[in-house]
């Protein structure tokens, strides 16, 4: 899955011309625009493929709590199956306590 070089041009001219109050009307259309159900069977289809290709049973994914880790391990099981994905709590000794209990909460909730 790749983000075309026209879409990020596009929002990045909706950006610049908006001013202050019309910002979260830019950023909507960008988003909008990334068609996410499309977004979503593609990087469903390159999870699987990757997994495949590398004659893998699952994936692990370090959770640690923020976006990043659910926008990871969240295709991941949707892709493969939760009895695929092997999510593990990787806190670091500056990692804030609630980003933990989200993760927690996060592996829980899609019961990896």
């Amino acid at each position: 899955m790749r983000i075309r070089k026209s879409w990020l041009l596009r929002c990045a001219k909706k950006l610049s011309s908006e001013n202050n109050d019309g910002i979260n009307k830019a950023i909507n259309a960008c988003v909008l625009d990334l068609k996410f159900n499309v977004t979503c069977d593609e990087t469903i289809q390159f999870i699987r493929k990757i997994v495949s290709d590398a004659s893998a049973k699952g994936v692990v994914v370090g959770l640690i709590g923020g976006f990043v880790s659910s926008f990871v391990a969240t295709p991941c099981v949707r892709s493969l199956g939760k009895e695929n994905v092997l999510g593990i709590l990787v806190p670091t000794n500056f990692t804030p306590r609630h980003d933990m209990e989200n993760a927690l909460k996060l592996s829980q909730w899609l019961g990896i």
